[in-house]
C-alpha cells in the first residue's frame, strides 16, 4: 500500500511538472498588475510600451484593444514569436479575456527579461469601463497581387504588381536584421537602400555602410555619400508615403513625424523616364528588375518584371501602367531575395524563384498590418 502511494505521488509530481512546462507557467517571477485606467495612461504614449494580446487569433479578430499585437499564449512557440515582434528593451503590457492567460504569459515574459505589466480583468474589464475596441476587417486584401501586360513597340512586356493597401498596412524601414519569412505579422520584405563595401566583421553593420541618409522612427542616420544612387527617396509619415526626388525637406518631414525614409535611384518622375545612365546598370543590361512605385492615387506598389528585359524597357513598362514616380530596388545576385503575403497568416510568396540570401542585405523595406495578428 505504501509503495502504491509513493508511485501515485511521484506520478502526480511528474504530471504537474509536465503541465507547468507545457503551459509556460512560472508563478515565481513577479510582474505588475494594472487597472484599465493605468493601461489607458500607458497607451497614451504608444512608443513607450508594446501592447500584447495573448488570446487566439479568432478572439483577437472579433474585438481587441487598438494597437495590440496578437501572439497566442496557447502556441508552444509563444516566446520565440514574441521575441520576433517585440524589440529588445521595449516594455510590454499584456492582456487576455479575463486576465488569467495573460498572468501566465506575463510571468514567462518577466522571467525572459521583459519589463511587463498585466491588465487586471482583461478585455472584459476594458469593455466594461466603456473603453474602445477594434476588429480585424473580415475581407479585403492587405496586399493585392496581379500581372499587367503592356505593349512597347512590337513587343509585349509583362510585369508583376503588388499593391499595398494603405488602410490596412504600415510601411517601415528595418536595418541590420533580416526579417523572418516565418513571422505571419510581416506582409512584405524587400531590400531598401544600397549597402556599401562588404566588411567581414561588425563594421559591416555600421549606419555609415548604408547609402545615403535615412530615417527610422524619426531618428536620422548618416550613410555614405553617393550622388548617383541617392537621386530619389521614399518618405513615410502618419499622413502617408511619398516617392519623390531627394529633398532635404522630405528628410526633415520624416524626422518631425517620427517616420521613415531611405534613398535610392529615381527611375520615374511625374510619369516620365528620368533615369541617369550611370549607376547601377547601363540601360542596355538584360536583367530582371524591381521598383518601388507610386500611382496617381498615391498608392504604393512593388513592380517587378516577369521576364528579363533591359532597363529602358522596364522603365517604359512602369510609365505605361501609369506609375507617377518610382525608385529602383536592386534585383542583382544577392538582392533578389524578397517575399510577400496577401494577409496576416497567409502563405508567403517569394518575389523571385531563385532567391539568394547574402550579407549585402542589411536594410529592408517592410510592410506590416496596422492590426497585427498571428494565426493559430
Amino acid at each position: 500500500m505504501n509503495k502504491l502511494l509513493i508511485i501515485l505521488a511521484i506520478a502526480a509530481v511528474i504530471s504537474l511538472a509536465t503541465w507547468a512546462a507545457k503551459s509556460h507557467f512560472s508563478p515565481s517571477v513577479p510582474f505588475k498588475t494594472v487597472s484599465t485606467e493605468e493601461l489607458k495612461s500607458l497607451l497614451s504614449d504608444p512608443d513607450s510600451v508594446l501592447l500584447l494580446d495573448v488570446r487566439t487569433a479568432d478572439e483577437f479578430a472579433q474585438a481587441h484593444i487598438d494597437g495590440a499585437v496578437c501572439v497566442c499564449w496557447g502556441d508552444p512557440d509563444f516566446l520565440r514569436q514574441v521575441r520576433e515582434v517585440v524589440p529588445p528593451g521595449i516594455p510590454v503590457a499584456v492582456y487576455c479575456r479575463s486576465g488569467r492567460r495573460s498572468a501566465s504569459a506575463a510571468s514567462v515574459l518577466a522571467e525572459a527579461g521583459y519589463d511587463v505589466v498585466n491588465l487586471d480583468g482583461g478585455i472584459l474589464a476594458w469593455q466594461k469601463d466603456g473603453l474602445p475596441v477594434s476588429a480585424v476587417p473580415s475581407e479585403g486584401n492587405y496586399i493585392e497581387a496581379y500581372d499587367r501586360e503592356v505593349g512597347l513597340g512590337e513587343d509585349a512586356i509583362k510585369v508583376k504588381v503588388m499593391k499595398i493597401n494603405p488602410e490596412l498596412t504600415s510601411i517601415k524601414i528595418s536595418m541590420f536584421r533580416r526579417p523572418s519569412i516565418s513571422n505571419p505579422n510581416l506582409l512584405l520584405a524587400v531590400e531598401a537602400a544600397f549597402t556599401g563595401k562588404l566588411i567581414e566583421d561588425s563594421a559591416h553593420f555600421l549606419p555609415s555602410n548604408i547609402c545615403g541618409d535615412y530615417v527610422i522612427s524619426g531618428e536620422r542616420f548618416s550613410g555614405y555619400d553617393e550622388a548617383t544612387t541617392t537621386t530619389g527617396c521614399l518618405c513615410v509619415t502618419p499622413d502617408g508615403a511619398t516617392i519623390a526626388r531627394t529633398d532635404e525637406s522630405l528628410i526633415a518631414r520624416a524626422v518631425a513625424a517620427k517616420g521613415y525614409l531611405f534613398h535610392q535611384i529615381l527611375l520615374v518622375e511625374d510619369g516620365h523616364d528620368c533615369y541617369i545612365d550611370r549607376q547601377p546598370k547601363p540601360r542596355t543590361d538584360i536583367e530582371y528588375y524591381r521598383a518601388l512605385a507610386q500611382m496617381p492615387d498615391s498608392s504604393i506598389c512593388i513592380v517587378q518584371s516577369a521576364q528579363e528585359m533591359n532597363l529602358t524597357e522596364f522603365i517604359g513598362a512602369l510609365c505605361a501602367i501609369g506609375v507617377k514616380s518610382a525608385i529602383y530596388l536592386d534585383m542583382g545576385a544577392g538582392w533578389n531575395y524578397g517575399w510577400f503575403r496577401t494577409a496576416p497568416g497567409a502563405e508567403p510568396r517569394l518575389l523571385f524563384p531563385v532567391a539568394r540570401k547574402t550579407r549585402y542585405q542589411t536594410n529592408w523595406l517592410i510592410v506590416e498590418p496596422k492590426s497585427k495578428i498571428v494565426r493559430d
